[in-house]
């Protein structure tokens, strides 16, 4: 998840959500697709510096499940093998500790109380890792690493626009470009709206556009979120749809799973508009 914070009137948040074929045997290719994609941050947006946070989610584990914990560490490897570790403006943040109940008013941003209770309840049902559907699996420490993931995406965006809550601001009165920041967190959740799907159960990157959107009011008022993936984003897509405020874009392969995203489902008025452009 790239989170990238302009002084423009849409704020930019781009993620990428779970790719099916990146396992430990194929990581390497989706960790340098990364690497470059944070090297990329600092070079396309001019950022001033780049912050990023690091949840593993060591507790959400399967054997032999493509989404595994080992992702995190083949991208982290790609990232000190490109040098930014020795970068003077990229940070890598030390996450400041969250309560329970902050971290669960944050998720029910995007989630609701029912949802995200049930959640907890099956995974402190368990005894090892379950399949939810096809896909999917939630593990005995899933909640867990949840709420750790949430708190490294909320203390990437409160960093990034700390100091901006100010139209007097120092980078927004120079019109310099502010900071952009890189959120390596699992599991993914792009597909994530009612249910668990497609490898995820939290949709984090709606929660950190929501988050953005009440918590630093006067510093950003509409969203942009860019999802580069193959598959097209459907849950990220159903929170926003009807959100004037939130313009969500996919780039994805039609006709691959979940079968959503294809042009025919926006006819309606009000994205007329966007499909002309």
């Amino acid at each position: 998840m790239v989170l990238a914070v302009q002084r423009v009137s849409w704020h930019q948040i781009s993620c990428s959500g779970g790719i099916w074929y990146c396992s430990p045997s194929t990581g390497r290719q989706r960790a340098v697709y990364c690497a470059h994609a944070a090297r990329g941050v600092l070079a396309h947006c001019e950022a001033q510096r780049l912050v990023y946070a690091v949840s593993k989610a060591q507790q959400h584990d399967k054997v032999g499940h493509p989404e595994a914990a080992s992702r995190v560490d083949a991208i982290e490897q790609a990232l000190l093998r490109f040098g930014l570790n020795q970068h003077e403006q990229v940070v890598q943040l030390l996450v400041a500790a969250r309560t329970i109940e902050e971290l669960l008013q944050s998720l029910q941003l995007v989630h609701t109380a029912g949802y995200l209770t049930r959640v907890q309840e099956i995974c402190d049902s368990l005894q090892g890792p379950a399949m939810v559907d096809e896909s999917t699996y939630i593990a005995p420490g899933s909640f867990t690493a949840c709420c750790e993931a949430a708190a490294a995406v909320l203390h990437v965006v409160d960093t990034l626009l700390q100091g901006s809550s100010s139209p007097s601001s120092s980078e927004a009165a120079s019109g310099a470009p502010g900071p952009a920041g890189f959120c390596l967190v699992r599991p993914p959740g792009h597909h994530v709206a009612a249910r668990p799907m497609g490898f995820g159960l939290i949709n984090f990157i709606g929660m950190a556009a929501r988050y953005a959107q009440q918590q630093h009011t006067v510093a950003v008022r509409k969203v942009l979120i860019v999802d580069f993936d193959v598959h097209h984003g459907n849950g990220t897509e159903a929170l926003f749809y009807d959100d004037p405020s939130v313009l969500y874009i996919s780039t994805h392969q039609q006709g691959l799973w979940p079968y959503t995203g294809v042009c025919a489902t926006y006819s309606d008025q009000n994205h007329k508009q966007l499909l002309e452009c």
